[in-house]
């Protein structure tokens, strides 16, 4: 077991915090620390997540530090050396990305119109429409 992180202490809200709902817009591209941090707030019903399943798994990944080796055939191998593990329920989205509340796919025409299709479901949830 190590200590390294002793000096750190339990943050707690502050007096005067937010309140209100939060909401938090995801897609596949959300990797990483990113995915780590909507399975969190997902987890613990902090926010309420809005788009596409994260690209980053659930339950945490693998990654940090990532040499770089090479094998007789002549290909490059990158090995992760750590494995981070999030504190979320282990039995949910087993394999897969956090799945959204609101899962939304935005068309072609979206995307070509430039329509930020999450953002104005927000916006309308937040109208109460």
């Amino acid at each position: 077991m190590t200590h390294e992180f002793d000096y750190y202490q339990v943050q707690k809200p502050a007096k005067h915090n937010f309140k209100g709902q939060t909401y938090l817009l995801t897609n596949g591209l959300c990797m990483s620390s990113c995915s780590d941090f909507v399975a969190i707030l997902a987890h613990n019903k902090k926010a309420l997540v809005v788009g596409q399943e994260s690209g980053g798994g659930y339950q945490g990944n693998t990654s940090g530090m990532m040499p770089k080796t090479g094998i007789p055939a002549g290909l490059s191998v990158t090995v992760p050396l750590q494995k981070y593990t999030n504190a979320v329920d282990p039995k949910t989205n087993v394999g897969r990305g956090t799945i959204p509340h609101y899962i939304l796919y935005p068309s072609v025409a979206d995307w070509i119109n430039k329509k930020d299709l999450e953002m104005e479901f927000v916006l309308k949830l937040i109208a109460g429409k």
